[in-house]
């Protein structure tokens, strides 16, 4: 069971995410709720990209919902087109797809503008991609539509190979025309070229995301670690200001009582 108010961590500032999610965690361990602190702890700040697009998700539900209808369309039409069906359903789906993955994407850089985080080139590819990649994925739609994205995703599989041109299934000839086979040497049905290409696309663009992805946790706990170690520093520093101001005190006390000793000439 997830432990009470982790949900609105995800609906935080971006820049106190972090602090929001210590004092929850704090809060639980308060209240001898260890598990459920150690849970919390563990959670990741969410990307910039992430971040926004959580808050779309929050504040924007019913475009959200248009965009996850478009994606689902689009892996329909992908799916009867490489099973031989119409290629301009599977051109219209990708059109009504990315039109609404721009306009998200676009709501998301205007609150990021909002926040005092303008979103330069590199971060509207990045908000466009978690979108592409969200409105396909089961899991990554479902974290997108409860507004829990954590990391930038990167699309793979169905719908996102440029140009794919699906060949169109021919009737097989008349009984009379089909050519003899062979006994011994069935013929096998050549694969599709463009099926091929696009497996292969598929697979070189999901190695890519998992190398981003381990490249991203490895920051992101190089970032945490950082963090931790900056908290210590602040609490140190603090302590020994306390001390300072402590033995400062205890010296002028010292200074007024010696003051208060000497003998009256």
């Amino acid at each position: 069971m997830e432990p009470p108010g982790v949900d609105a961590l995800y609906g935080e500032p971006l820049d106190t995410f972090t602090a929001a999610r210590n004092a929850l965690a704090k809060a639980l361990v308060q209240a001898a709720d260890r598990e459920g602190a150690a849970a919390v702890k563990a959670l990741r700040k969410p990307s910039t990209a992430a971040w926004a697009l959580n808050q779309l998700a929050r504040t924007r539900f019913t475009d959200v919902e248009r965009l996850l209808a478009a994606g689902e369309r689009l892996r329909h039409a992908q799916h009867d087109a490489l099973e031989g069906g119409d290629p301009s359903q599977l051109r219209d789906a990708r059109r009504a797809h990315d039109d609404e993955v721009d306009r998200l994407a676009d709501l998301a850089a205007e609150l990021l503008a909002e926040t005092g985080k303008p979103a330069g080139p590199v971060q509207h590819d990045r908000l466009t991609s978690t979108l592409q990649a969200a409105a396909v994925d089961d899991d990554s739609r479902e974290l997108f539509r409860r507004g829990r994205l954590v990391h930038d995703l990167e699309p793979v599989g169905f719908g996102f190979a440029d140009d794919l041109t699906i060949a169109p299934t021919q009737s097989p000839p008349p009984q009379a025309q089909r050519p003899r086979r062979s006994a011994a040497l069935p013929i096998e049905p050549e694969p599709s070229k463009a099926r091929e290409e696009a497996r292969r696309e598929a697979r070189r663009l999901a190695a890519v995301a998992d190398r981003a992805a381990a490249r991203a946790d490895r920051l992101e706990r190089e970032a945490e670690e950082a963090e931790r170690n900056a908290i210590e520093l602040r609490r140190l520093a603090d302590e020994a200001r306390e001390a300072s101001a402590s033995a400062r005190r205890e010296a002028e006390a010292a200074g007024g009582r010696s003051e208060s000793a000497r003998p009256v000439p």
